[in-house]
């Protein structure tokens, strides 16, 4: 196996050269046809061999990601519950009540308590349900055994799941039954085998026969558990029957939405299917998304996030290997027509039936395209859990914003006299009813420019109607296409019939939108200038709302900012933080006109026609029935003249059409519409009520006082939230720099499961090339993300650390120039999650031998600026911990840029056979089993300055000694300078580096005093030292980048 690379297998072309390989690394072949396939499984065994198995990895980032959700739901809980106490403790018509009148009349809540309750409520579940749904044979049943590790669902061709299928994680694997029938008990079995699962219960699960599969079972569920790793997490995959196979079928899946809170959608595709996606089922599946959404907003819970979704382009390896590129890219873009801010990332190539054969190989074989299904699962987990964390948050920022508002507009009324109240009150109303005319002018011009734009559109489409190749696509109709006369007569008929025909134009302004583009440019023209509007509109709102308030505060300020944002007034919106950058996109046209049905007004017109003659009527019936296509045909030309030429004002059908095609403009001029009288009533009521302020004013003084005091306490732990846990970005597409090759700098991407690996630095004696600095527990790392650079730390297995959220809460509050500027996180592949800095960040050792002599950070900046940022971090309650030329960092200026903080934490013994190495830079306290403290920081910076000054390694003579027996006889002022090097330093800068390594008490560091002295001191050394022999330099030898 020694000296096989994977690039020599990838490399191969000769089959004889494989088997060889195969040989050596003691790897079958059998069922592999295929060279490709042959040198993927050489790979996989290669990379089985060096890092483990990738499933495994990926388990384990999402046990991590599990544990940090659990701690932000605790968090917020917290806040929660101190709202509810304050709600029950401030319960009265002068108190919470009277608050909760004017934030349910603006929109902001509809039951303060009720939806309060939900929140607590939902902040408890840890559970996240995927729905995988898809096309009838795509390989749903069979993705998700491979995925358990083993066949507990029926997979079959043709249709194989009749019922809703639960699958969540066990120790064991149990099962339940739950039916229909409520008075039904559900059945339960424990520790049940597989071979028990298919004798009983795959009968149940499957529907063989087609008569019956037209009718739902009397089953509602089966609820499996098994101990899968991938679901420990809490995710809950839900196997559901195929979309569009008939209405019993479709009305399972639909009852299972509309009943549960679903987190996201897997959606399997057959990929040799020679239409690519089946674009009506998919849009069944959207339909029953859209009407979910619309009951939560109904209820006020949230919206469904369309980036928790992956879409699975299954049986791949049966589509033609010329035509990959084509059928992928036509499938992301018929996708992209109707699946809001589809992002190509959500779309992946899958080949379930060679995955299976790899996995019975050998279990830890996971091919390429299950790592990257993997790798997205664990991302849309990620990203669901996050997702209703925030839409909790914003809830509350909303209701703590708005009501604090309303509390110090009436708390700012207390000190006038009832005649400047009166005035003042008098006042605002008049600005407010000033406002509410104006703003009805605006909503009347925006109506205007709505319409204005789809008679533009009109004017635009209207030519298309009358070309040959429309007019035959629109007139020819075949019988089969047309609705059956029934007892319902030729009213019903005709409404049918007219629909079909819209449907039909509707498809023909789909085209013509795909090749001109015009309802794109035209809706983007008109939301620009709405948004515009109504910047103005919440200018003034924000103008007569600060007059309410006299009090300046952070709250306010931040008011003021929300307020900015054109959807603001869009009261409770139930748009995420992640979706507001998206928020503002065009809906999907096929969304639109396949699921939102623009053209239903149209069809409606027709129930509202005037009785028709019976005689007429049978006339009627009777020539249809003798040629229906003739019929279709005439009423499609009729239609078409009523589409060209409108017989009377108002009545232009084309027009209507087209302006419900406008969808995101309509949606909203129709907030806009509800929302502002609704604002400015609410204000009304305030200052009513601040006027009735003064009959009872001591007690509602108090209570009001109170109740203010308990909601920005509240609300200052919330802002604190956001920023530790909210605003943490979520980095993804993250790429490592690699090594320069031809003078050229390349990146590839990001998998922290080949970087952290234990093997990776396996040998002690090992030296770290420039792209890889690594201390004893981190690696620092160069990359992008997003065109930018940046720079990872990651946590080494040899750490122990698998969580890091407090560590990140408190790092996104340090402000220093001394400090890097944490960008955000990334979960990859591996635990814990990857810290992404800005900009591209260097060690000390990389840097030094390659000083330009013309940089402005000279040896006593860089120390300044160390011990700056190490007294900043001892703060704010934070070490530095592994403090040397390997770990601190540095811009391409020079200018130190600290990645290092973190919480203080314990000595991780090695093993027994482990050499000093690094080690001997923590402190003796620290070896010997103290936590790393501030006095642990000082030690290091004392080795740091000693290397730094005089190009030398510290306890250089002691590095390949038994780490055990250096911790029993260490003793730092002895040993770490055998050469006596100190004397080529001052007296005063000699003495500071042996009082950071004395072995006093932890509390006893050099002060503020000793520090300045010891700055003074080596501010006087010659700084020429490493310039002048930098080959001293042990540790130092790389060049610099170019």
């Amino acid at each position: 196996m020694a000296g096989i690379t994977e690039a020599d297998i990838l490399n191969s072309e000769e089959f004889d050269d494989i088997f060889e390989y195969a040989d050596k690394l003691g790897v079958p072949l059998d069922g592999l046809d295929a060279l490709e396939d042959m040198q993927e499984r050489l790979v996989m065994q290669l990379k089985k061999n060096e890092f483990g198995n990738p499933k495994a990895w990926i388990a384990k980032s999402l046990e991590v990601s599990q544990k940090e959700d659990t701690h932000k739901r605790l968090k917020i809980g917290i806040l929660l519950e101190e709202f509810q106490k304050c709600i029950s403790e401030c319960q009265n018509g002068n108190g919470i009540d009277a608050i909760e009148d004017l934030l349910r009349t603006e929109g902001t809540v509809r039951d303060l308590k009720q939806e309060l309750g939900q929140h607590i409520e939902r902040m408890k579940k840890g559970d996240c349900v995927f729905v995988v749904a898809g096309e009838t044979s795509a390989g749903k049943s069979s993705l998700l055994n491979l995925l358990l590790g083993q066949p507990i669902l029926p997979s079959f061709t043709g249709s194989s799941t009749s019922v809703i299928t639960r699958i969540s994680y066990g120790k064991k694997m149990n099962a339940e039954i739950v039916y229909q029938e409520s008075g039904t008990p559900t059945e339960k079995f424990d520790n049940i085998n597989m071979e028990w699962a298919h004798e009983f219960l795959w009968d149940r699960l499957r529907i063989k026969d087609e008569n019956k599969r037209q009718t739902q079972s009397h089953i509602k569920e089966i609820r499996f558990q098994v101990p899968c790793e991938v679901l420990r997490c809490g995710i809950v995959i839900v196997d559901s029957p195929g979309i569009g196979e008939n209405e019993a079928m479709d009305s399972v899946i639909a009852d299972f939405i509309r009943e549960n809170e679903i987190m996201g959608y897997i959606y399997v595709i057959k990929s040799d299917n020679s239409g690519g996606v089946d674009e009506d089922r998919f849009l069944c599946l959207l339909k029953m998304v859209i009407d979910k959404q619309k009951m939560n907003q109904q209820e006020r819970l949230e919206h469904f996030d369309s980036k928790s979704a992956m879409f699975v382009c299954n049986r791949w390896d049966l589509v033609k290997s010329g035509e990959q590129d084509l059928v992928f890219n036509n499938t992301v873009k018929l996708l992209r027509e109707c699946w809001p801010s589809l992002a190509t990332s959500q779309v992946i190539r899958f080949k379930t039936e060679y995955a299976i054969k790899e996995a019975e190989c050998d279990p830890d074989f996971i091919p390429e395209l299950y790592r990257v299904f993997l790798e997205c699962l664990r991302d849309m987990y990620i990203h669901a859990m996050d997702h209703r964390i925030q839409q909790t948050y914003k809830w509350m920022d909303e209701v703590f914003t708005r009501s604090i508002f309303q509390l110090q507009a009436l708390l700012a009324q207390v000190n006038m006299s009832e005649k400047e109240r009166i005035e003042k009150v008098e006042d605002i109303k008049k600005k407010l009813h000033t406002l509410e005319s104006k703003s009805y002018d605006v909503i009347n011009s925006l109506k205007e420019d709505v319409e204005q734009t789809s008679n533009e559109l009109c004017e635009e489409f209207r030519p298309e109607l009358m070309k040959p190749y429309s007019k035959i696509s629109l007139t020819k109709w075949l019988p089969e296409e047309l609705p059956q006369l029934d007892d319902r007569g030729w009213p019903y008929l005709k409404m049918n019939l007219r629909w079909k025909i819209a449907e039909r134009v509707i498809r023909l302004i789909e085209e013509w939108e795909s090749e001109k583009g015009k309802i794109a440019v035209v809706e983007e023209r008109t939301a620009n200038v709405m948004k515009f509007q109504l910047n103005l509109l919440q200018a003034e709102m924000k103008k007569i709302e600060d007059g309410m308030n006299a009090k300046e505060s952070c709250t306010r300020e931040k008011l003021r900012r929300s307020i900015s944002n054109p959807l603001t007034l869009r009261r409770m919106s139930r748009v995420s933080i992640s979706e507001q950058q998206s928020s503002d996109r065009a809906t999907p046209l096929k969304l639109i006109t396949r699921v939102l049905h623009p053209v239903q007004n149209v069809v409606d017109n027709i129930r509202s026609t005037k009785l028709i003659d019976k005689y007429i009527l049978a006339k009627k019936e009777k020539k249809y029935k003798e040629n229906p296509s003739k019929i279709a045909r005439e009423q499609t030309e009729k239609f078409i003249q009523e589409l060209m030429e409108p017989q009377q004002p108002g009545e232009d059908i084309l027009q209507q059409i087209i302006s419900n095609l406008l969808e995101r403009s309509m949606s909203q001029l129709a907030e806009i519409e509800r929302n502002i009288p609704s604002l400015i009533k609410s204000n009304e009521m305030l200052l009513d009520r601040a006027l009735s302020f003064q009959k009872n004013i001591v007690e509602s003084k108090g209570l009001y006082e109170n109740l203010n005091k308990s909601l920005e306490g509240t609300k200052r732990r919330l802002d604190h939230y956001y920023k530790g846990y909210i605003s943490v970005k979520n980095m993804r597409e993250v790429d490592i720099c690699t090594p320069v090759e031809n003078g050229r700098r390349r990146s590839r991407s990001f998998r922290a499961s080949e970087i952290l690996h234990t093997s990776f630095f396996k040998k002690s004696a090992d030296k770290p090339t420039s792209e890889w600095r690594n201390g004893l527990w981190t690696v620092v790392k160069r990359g992008q993300c997003n065109k930018c650079d940046i720079t990872m730390k990651m946590y080494l297995p040899s750490s122990r650390i698998d969580t890091t959220y407090n560590e990140v809460a408190k790092l996104r509050f340090l402000n220093e120039k001394t400090m890097a500027v944490l960008e955000g996180i990334h979960y990859s592949d591996a635990p814990p999650p990857v810290f992404i800095f800005q900009d591209h960040l260097y060690t000390l050792a990389e840097r030094l031998p390659c000083w330009p002599s013309s940089t402005k950070c000279n040896k006593l900046t860089v120390i300044k600026q160390i011990i700056d940022g190490l007294c900043y971090l001892h703060k704010h309650k934070l070490v530095h911990m592994e403090l040397c030329l390997d770990t601190v960092t540095v811009s391409r200026d020079g200018e130190v840029k600290l990645v290092g903080g973190c919480l203080p934490r314990e000595f991780v013994q090695p093993s027994e056979t482990e050499l000093v190495g690094n080690f001997a830079y923590l402190s003796p306290n620290v070896l010997r089993g103290s936590t790393y403290s501030n006095a642990s920081d000082m030690y290091g910076l004392g080795l740091l300055v000693f290397e730094l000054l005089l190009g030398v390694t510290a306890f250089r003579s002691h590095r390949e000694t038994l780490l055990l027996n250096f911790i029993k006889n260490v003793d730092p002022l002895t040993m770490v300078d055998p050469a006596d090097d100190l004397q080529r330093l001052s007296c005063g800068t000699a003495e500071f580096i042996r009082s950071c390594l004395s072995p006093t008490k932890e509390d006893m560091f050099p002060c503020a005093g000793d520090i300045q002295k010891a700055l003074e001191c080596i501010g006087q050394e010659n700084l020429e030292i490493v310039r002048e022999n930098p080959t001293k330099y042990s540790l130092f030898g790389e060049k610099e980048e170019r």
